[in-house]
């Protein structure tokens, strides 16, 4: 195990069972996770039925969003040593305002919305 997180560049901490006041890390992605899912439920105004797709698709997405800028690679990326196929990833302007249809290359400047065509369950399930 140390050998595999020593080639992945994983540093591991310890922490005492049961206690996830230790783990900052975890618990900072947990929050992470859980804002994400309750944004989109609000967005999309969908049911909580629907929570576990939207964690789901949280999820899968933030394993695909650049994390560190200078190895300019994925989660995803980093821990399986391939590329991923991003071509379904489609960007695409939020604001409702705006009626401009140029798309802006430089999507650090803007939010966007990255349809998975794999995840969509519906027309609202799967959006970010």
């Amino acid at each position: 195990m140390n050998d595999f997180c020593f080639q992945k560049r994983i540093k591991r901490e310890f922490s005492n069972a049961r206690t996830p006041q230790q783990n900052g890390v975890a618990e900072r992605r947990n929050r992470t996770l859980i804002e994400a899912a309750r944004t989109m439920l609000a967005d999309a105004k969908l049911p909580v039925t629907f929570w576990a797709e939207a964690v789901n698709t949280a999820c899968y997405v933030q394993n695909r969003v650049l994390v560190n800028k200078s190895q300019n690679k994925t989660p995803y990326e980093v821990f399986n040593v391939i590329e991923f196929d991003d071509s379904y990833k489609v960007p695409t302007n939020t604001d409702p305002d705006d009626t401009t249809t140029k798309r802006d290359t430089d999507q650090s400047r803007r939010t966007v919305t990255f349809t998975t065509e794999d995840m969509q369950k519906n027309g609202e399930t799967g959006l970010i």
